[in-house]
């Protein structure tokens, strides 16, 4: 109604991260929890050992091995649980990337019957179990370890998406915070972030320009 927004032009896309209300620190990864349950388990079986041990003779009285043994076993709950939900991620990413994996296979061998020269190795199916690295973070699970400013060093973050106006006016027409760690894969669905009765795009700036 101002007139200070064209109904048609373009936009700029770009990423930042923005700090999750948690630190890296309240993380751990998939394969550190596999070991630190092994490690819960070990403990608890000595305990059940020290405890049977007490009804033949005196333990020291500081020792509680009931609530000991309760900690740990909670303590557990949560690394098994940590362990469910990387592996979940794992299985939804897998899905696009086994469909990824098939589109370039099979572009390659149409290629060969083609008669054309294919150079480099093939394309390699995903993996079936997460990566050791992959991270479950207490305080806020929803954030992801991501390289942050010039990407010398990681935080615990989210990745926030903005869409804004190219035509002066510096609005921000389109916007949504991800999980994803990078860029990569946000454009199509950063454009679509702008609203078509707020903007028809005619073209489309990334990062840079």
């Amino acid at each position: 109604e101002t007139g200070v927004l064209s109904r048609r032009g373009g936009v700029a896309v770009d990423g930042t991260k923005i700090a999750a209300n948690a630190g890296k620190h309240s993380a751990v990864s998939h394969g550190r929890a596999g070991e630190m349950i092994e490690e819960i388990k070990g403990e608890v079986r000595e305990l059940v050992a020290l405890a049977e041990k007490a009804d033949r003779e005196a333990v020291p009285e500081t020792l509680k091995v009931p609530e000991e043994i309760a900690r740990r076993e909670a303590r557990r709950k949560k690394l098994e649980e940590a362990r469910r939900v990387i592996e979940a991620r794992h299985k939804e990413k897998t899905v696009e990337r086994q469909r990824d994996f098939e589109e370039k296979t099979a572009d390659r061998a149409a290629r060969r019957e083609r008669g054309e020269r294919v150079r480099g190795p093939g394309p390699q199916p995903p993996p079936a179990e997460p990566d050791a690295k992959d991270q479950y973070n207490f305080t806020d699970p929803e954030s992801r370890i991501m390289k942050a400013g010039n990407g010398g060093h990681f935080e615990q973050a989210y990745n926030a998406q903005a869409a804004v106006d190219t035509e002066g006016s510096m609005l921000v027409l389109g916007g949504y915070v991800t999980d994803a760690p990078n860029d990569k894969q946000q454009l199509p669905a950063a454009v679509e972030s702008v609203p078509r009765e707020v903007r028809d795009t005619t073209h489309v700036l990334a990062d840079t320009g």
